[in-house]
């Protein structure tokens, strides 16, 4: 059973985040959504507004096979703000 994390901050694409959780989860996959803002309550770019599980600062990369990151994000510095990942 794969474990994904997806990723949100304001200005996320809602239908690249929301679809990789709803079909995954529909499939029997655990998924979290991961807020990289200061708030779990994130607003996509078309105004739709959803609520993550957990911050940024409470995952860590040993517990997930895999993550989404979806586009148009508008928070600074994305990459910094998740660089554990790069070591996976």
């Amino acid at each position: 059973m794969a474990k994904v994390c997806v990723f949100t901050a304001d200005g996320f694409e809602e239908v690249e985040g929301l679809t990789v959780v709803d079909l995954l989860r529909r499939a029997g996959e655990e998924v979290l959504m991961v807020s990289i803002s200061d708030n779990l309550s994130v607003t996509g770019s078309h105004g739709i507004e959803i609520k993550a599980d957990v911050f940024l600062r409470m995952w860590t990369t040993a517990q997930w096979t895999c993550w989404c990151c979806p586009e148009a994000c508008r928070e600074p510095n994305i990459w910094e703000r998740i660089r554990d990942l790069r070591t996976c």
